[in-house]
């Protein structure tokens, strides 16, 4: 994980979002933001997940335009999955709507719809620096914690990799899987989740150990229960599972 703060926001509300990046970086601390940090010829969904994937804090300029954002909801699920504390910047006087209260309602919730935007922005950019301080100390305490278990549980993790080693007979190599029930599945995928399926599906591909487990990490990326019910069907049928 880096220092980034990976800025979440809806295109309409790109002048608000360009601004809180500017106020930010002139503290001293890194920004991501799309599309400035876009390499060229890039897949636009890839930069997105490694963009979280890489942030200490998640900053989400919460308007009505963000509200009904499928782009936004997505963003905010993933940072919330991976432990990365958000902030949502209300520039409305809104609500959530219920798929995005569920990944909101324990955040840090920040008020700037009362006022001028340049009066909240001193005090965001210390709250944003005081949090990324107590992120820094969680990490630094459970790297400590982490080389403990290690130095004490050797024989644990030794056994454990060995475990992994495959048998006489085993393949070790990774699954091959053929292109057209890629393409089915990544279908099916995007009508629960929209184009990020591509990426998704080309990264679990080359990572799961069996077309199961492949179907099992790709449900997990659906909200509703339903959906990854659907989901799950359908690429069984098609893989023959």
């Amino acid at each position: 994980m880096s220092d980034n703060i990976f800025i979440s926001y809806s295109h309409h509300d790109a002048t608000i979002a360009n601004a809180l990046c500017a106020a930010i970086e002139d503290t001293g601390a890194p920004v991501w933001i799309a599309p400035r940090d876009i390499e060229p010829s890039s897949e636009w969904a890839e930069q997105i997940i490694d963009g979280i994937n890489a942030a200490r804090i998640m900053l989400v300029v919460f308007s009505s335009w963000s509200n009904r954002s499928p782009q936004v909801r997505r963003e905010v699920e993933r940072a919330v999955n991976r432990d990365i504390p958000v902030i949502p910047f209300r520039i409305e006087n809104v609500l959530p709507v219920k798929s995005l209260e569920y990944f909101l309602s324990t955040q840090h919730w920040f008020d700037a719809y009362d006022g001028a935007l340049d009066t909240h922005i001193p005090r965001l950019c210390r709250l944003l620096q005081a949090l990324s301080e107590r992120t820094l100390e969680k990490e630094a305490d459970g790297t400590a914690a982490s080389l403990r278990r290690t130095n004490l549980g050797a024989a644990t993790d030794f056994t454990s990799s060995a475990a992994k080693t495959p048998t006489p007979g085993e393949s070790a190599s990774r699954v091959v899987f053929r292109e057209e029930d890629l393409a089915f599945v990544t279908r099916e995928l995007a009508r629960h989740i929209g184009p990020i399926a591509r990426y998704l599906v080309q990264r679990a591909s080359t990572a799961a150990a069996s077309p199961s487990a492949m179907i099992e990490a790709l449900a997990a990326e659906c909200k509703e229960q339903k959906e990854r019910s659907a989901f799950t069907t359908a690429c069984r049928q098609r893989l023959g599972l």
